[in-house]
């Protein structure tokens, strides 16, 4: 009995001084694990990616990559305190390594502390707009993020918390901005809706009011060619007189004809202002109402005009204007825009699309103008028009201009919008087709571009019975209403906020 005491005691002493030894650290000895699992802000692992490890105390930097869960085992030394970086990102937790060796520490965390923005981009009436592209830009850190939205009209965004965001779609840029505060979660929940007509639909409206404007033409043309070629100005008005629908003077063939058909209807319209100043209203003139309304208001001025496809029915509007205008020894000055000279779509280069063509004429040559003009008409081939370009164009060819006129068209967006800040003379713009409604098919509402470049430039906006001057002195959050539509001024751009 007393042996097996003395046995098992000696073994416990054999025992003790065996662990014993295995704790006495040599001075090597110092060193630690820093196992961890790091996660995308969408859940998804940080796969096969850069990890440091940064001692706060000693500066020591350690580093690994993680593996394709997202794991990553790093030998660090121990009794420090570490940041931890994944690749650009600082991340919102440390990890503290005792001085005790061989130990591993575990740390499980997303990489960064962010926000989970979800934009709702729907119709005025609530449907969602599938398929958007939505930007959104930080101001401080001058990421990107980009995505479309999904059948619910959503699109969600992983984002750094401490900055703000600006967000654009399609035809609206930078239109608000949304500030992702700390609040001290490694995640953060934000939304925001935002009501519009989408870009597929204002595409739409654009293709629209194309086909109709090539459809009149077409068949005015084919009216002047069935009536030959010795159709007096007289028998062209007569006719108009028992028409549906506006016979207005294609400025298209034979410049002798032109001429004596704007002269004549000139004439006749002079008439009627002698009788009636809102004659041009009544008739829906929207160009000659404008130009008659502001010309008193407006100093040396060049004037801007899209004559594309879709502004067929428009340009003997300029013309007459100018057979109108009989202060003696006066010189106009014009610049017509086409988009490119009839150019392939994918060559066409923001601010460098081509296709502007200048004139200047005496009020008693309306050839030089109407030769001008008729050279200059050509189908771009697509909606968005380089208004822009020509505007930047007109103000430096010469100094002397103070204001510029642009004659656009309503339902077209500008495909150099993002050049409109380089302009630094107010631009007075009529509005094209808000007056024309054609039957229907298209509504009676600004196209917001326009407002904000009347906005930006500190110039107007007109259409066939209002003049909306001032709009720079539009606050944000403010409230403007052209035809009976509200439009309300955000970051700088206005968006339609009523129903139609």
């Amino acid at each position: 009995m007393h042996k097996l005491f003395f046995l098992s005691l000696l073994f416990i002493l054999i025992l003790v001084h065996s662990i014993s030894a295995q704790w006495e650290w040599a001075e090597s000895d110092t060193f630690a694990f820093a196992q961890l699992t790091l996660s995308n802000p969408d859940n998804s692992p940080y796969a096969n990616s850069p990890v440091r490890l940064v001692g706060t105390k000693k500066g020591q930097i350690f580093k690994g990559v993680t593996n394709n869960q997202g794991k990553v085992k790093i030998k660090v030394t121990y009794d420090d305190l570490y940041d931890v970086y994944c690749g650009k990102h600082r991340n919102y937790k440390q990890i503290i390594i005792r001085n005790v060796p061989y130990v591993t520490h575990s740390l499980k965390s997303y990489i960064y502390r962010h926000v989970v923005f979800t934009f709702a981009y729907k119709t005025y009436d609530g449907k969602p707009l599938v398929g958007e592209w939505v930007n959104v830009k930080g101001t401080k850190s001058d990421s990107i993020y980009t995505d479309t939205t999904d059948a619910d009209g959503l699109a969600k965004f992983y984002m750094p918390l401490r900055d703000l965001y600006t967000i654009s779609v399609k035809y609206k840029p930078n239109f608000r901005q949304v500030q992702a505060g700390e609040r001290g979660q490694a995640r953060t929940l934000m939304s925001t809706t935002f009501n519009w007509i989408g870009s597929k639909e204002k595409e739409r409206r654009a293709a629209i009011a194309d086909s109709i404007a090539k459809a009149r033409q077409a068949r005015i043309l084919a009216l002047i060619d069935s009536l030959g070629s010795d159709l007096t100005p007289d028998e062209f008005e007569k006719i108009g007189r028992y028409l549906d629908f506006d016979l207005y003077i294609p400025v298209v063939g034979n410049t002798d004809w032109i001429e004596k058909c704007i002269r004549f209807r000139a004439a006749a319209y002079q008439e009627q202002l002698d009788k009636d100043k809102d004659f041009f209203e009544k008739q829906k003139k929207i160009i000659l109402a404008s130009l008659l309304r502001i010309q008193k208001k407006m100093g040396h001025k060049i004037v801007v005009t899209d004559v594309t496809c879709s502004m067929n029915p428009y340009q003997e509007q300029v013309l007459i204007w100018h057979a109108l205008n009989t202060v003696e020894g006066k010189t106009n000055t014009y610049l017509f825009f086409n988009d490119g000279d009839g150019r392939a779509n994918s060559t066409k280069e923001i601010g460098k699309t081509g296709g502007l063509h200048f004139c200047q004429g005496n009020v008693d040559d309306l050839v030089t103008v109407i030769e001008a003009l008729g050279k200059s008409v050509m189908c771009s081939g697509d909606s968005p028009e380089n208004d822009i370009e020509a505007l930047l164009a007109a103000q430096n060819k010469s100094r002397k201009y103070d204001e510029i006129i642009l004659i656009a068209d309503n339902f077209s967006p500008m495909r150099d919008y993002s050049l409109m800040t380089e302009l630094k003379v107010p631009i007075r713009i009529i509005l094209c087709g808000v007056e024309a409604n054609f039957k229907g098919s298209l509504p009676s509402e600004v196209n917001e571009e326009y407002l904000d470049l009347a906005y930006i430039t500190g110039g107007s906006v007109h259409t066939i019975t209002e003049d909306i001057w001032d709009l720079n002195k539009a606050v944000d959050g403010g409230k403007l209403k052209i035809n009976g539509v509200e439009y309300k001024l955000e970051n700088g751009r206005f968006t339609r906020i009523s129903k139609l």
